[in-house]
């Protein structure tokens, strides 16, 4: 039986940049899905709870948000706390329009918005009416996140859930975060868009949730699987769960046969108790 203050992860999302299945796509992957609608994955997006609180923290905000907000339960926009961006490509933040129009009658203050400085000026370019500068906004629009800086490996707490920010060097056009996630003694590490992790503050996580997006060859921007199981064997995870799905156009149980029971895939909705 899980304890009052242990952390809960719900996984909204699962996929890469494009979700599954594929159109006009028939890979055995995405027959499955077309088959199944468990199998289907949006993109990825975290939720975040300390066990016993009403709080909770959202964690990336991409194309799918409003559904996924829909799918995780009733008034669950209503408790959100805080979002934090890992990076700001387009599957990880351009449901932010989205995200502000259920909070519009929710919250009398702005939402706090956790980034990396250099993260800010994309958000600013598509969504500064969101933001307290309103620059570009109509005069029916008002902001609803209040951005706040965060740094590489330096920790801040949200709802009685500490996070410290990692880079895994996804790309040089700005700095990509994962982040240790702790509460009460447990840690998870959520890493959806991975090149690689050098951060001592990876190591001894009780559960890591990581980049799967290629199924043999790693590139500079992602992890395959190979290569995720290598990086959870160094850091000495506890737990494994792959996700940020790619194309990888197999079918699940060939997919899962690969792994040996070193990892289990994530699938959307999966809720993980550290």
């Amino acid at each position: 039986m899980a304890g009052d203050n242990e952390l809960v992860l719900h996984v909204l999302g699962t996929a890469a940049a494009w979700p599954f299945p594929r159109v006009g796509c028939a890979c055995p992957m995405c027959a499955e899905a077309l088959r199944d609608d468990r199998l289907r994955r949006a993109r990825s997006a975290l939720l975040v709870e300390r066990r016993g609180s009403e709080e909770l923290v959202l964690v990336d905000a991409g194309n799918d948000i409003h559904w996924q907000l829909l799918q995780a339960g009733e008034n669950v926009h209503r408790r959100l706390a805080a979002l934090v961006l890992t990076h700001p490509h387009s599957d990880h933040y351009l449901g932010l329009d989205d995200l502000a129009r259920a909070l519009k009658d929710v919250r009398e203050v702005l939402l706090p918005f956790y980034l990396q400085d250099d993260n800010l000026p994309v958000v600013e370019r598509t969504f500064s009416y969101l933001l307290p500068s309103r620059e570009g906004a109509r005069p029916w629009e008002k902001p609803r996140f209040e951005p706040r800086a965060i740094r590489l490996e330096e920790p801040f707490d949200v709802a009685g859930i500490r996070f410290t920010p990692i880079n895994t060097f996804h790309t040089d056009t700005f700095t990509t975060c994962a982040f240790r996630i702790e509460a009460n003694g447990r840690a998870a590490v959520y890493a959806p868009d991975c090149a690689r992790i050098e951060s001592e503050t990876a190591m001894d996580a009780d559960l890591l949730v990581i980049d799967a997006t290629e199924l043999d060859d790693a590139t500079e921007s992602h992890l395959s699987i190979p290569t995720a199981l290598e990086t959870a064997r160094r850091l000495r995870a506890r737990r494994t769960i792959l996700t940020h799905i790619g194309h990888h156009q197999i079918s699940c149980a060939d997919r899962d046969a690969r792994l040996a029971g070193q990892a289990t895939v994530a699938t959307d909705g999966l809720v993980l108790e550290v």
